[in-house]
């Protein structure tokens, strides 16, 4: 299997719905966190981590950045807060942060579909809870983790009314080293591998909110194709030592058994 040929299909697959969320200022614009793109029935939004809804919350405005995205294109889509509706789980990770539960939505108007299209892929969440409830989580063939990292956000030229900051997503492929749940939340441990160039960034400051996947390969004929794509948890937490990075993530239990039935009560 070829990296490349990898590469190019979980751009294509994933990277098309991970946004990230991004604060306006006049002649900059900075990180907040990442997210995923769904629809689940008639509800439009984000999937993203508690404590990246609980900074929203408190801005005026916000936007949304799309991958991938070409080099000269600019994306200037952005929210009021008060068109936006918010939904957060979990408080406890103000105190201990490695724990949660800490899952987040950001509920967007229909009317801005047409508009998201234009530059990403939404999720249809009611074909991954299908699949869900039909197989369970199961091993993966492949783990993937998609968000937005801080420290390859790079500022480019400033006018006097207004700025361009180029923002890089980064799919990164990696191993689960534990699962486990605490009360009715189920949590996976995820130690990315480096990259075709042999580093990880210094750190995933900016991933939190980032979707996590359970993603399986075929054959097909003298390339690879997927045979399965599943949507299996959020980012929120970042562990480090001398040797190693860990990102902590909630897992499927906690997206289509505890997240999905909330939003259904709440809006649908």
């Amino acid at each position: 299997m070829e990296t490349d040929e990898v590469g190019q299909l979980l751009e294509a697959r994933l990277g098309r719905c991970t946004v990230g969320w991004v604060k306006l200022e006049q002649t900059k614009a900075s990180s907040l966190g990442s997210g995923t793109l769904i629809k689940y029935r008639s509800v439009l939004g984000v999937i993203t981590c508690g404590h990246v809804v609980e900074v929203l919350k408190e801005l005026d405005e916000f936007g949304l950045c799309f991958f991938p995205v070409r080099p000269s294109e600019y994306q200037r889509l952005k929210f009021k807060r008060n068109v936006v509706e918010f939904f957060q789980i979990g408080e406890d990770y103000k105190s201990h942060p490695y724990h949660g539960p800490d899952l987040g939505f950001v509920k967007i108007p229909l009317e801005y579909e047409e508009d998201i299209k234009l530059h990403s892929v939404v999720l249809n969440m009611d074909i991954q809870s299908d699949e869900y409830q039909r197989v369970g989580y199961q091993t993966p063939s492949t783990s993937v983790l998609c968000g937005v990292v801080d420290e390859r956000t790079t500022p480019g030229p400033q006018k006097s009314n207004y700025g361009v900051t180029t923002f890089n997503g980064l799919i990164n492929i990696g191993n689960i080293t534990d699962r486990y749940s605490i009360y009715d939340y189920d949590y996976l441990k995820f130690q990315p591998l480096p990259g075709p160039d042999g580093k990880l960034p210094s750190s995933f400051a900016g991933t939190s909110g980032g979707g996590f996947w359970n993603i399986c390969f075929t054959q097909a004929g003298d390339g690879i194709k997927f045979s399965k794509r599943l949507f299996s948890g959020v980012a929120f937490a970042e562990m480090k030592d001398s040797e190693s990075v860990t990102i902590l993530t909630h897992g499927p239990i906690s997206i289509y058994e505890k997240l999905l039935p909330m939003i259904r009560e709440r809006w649908l």
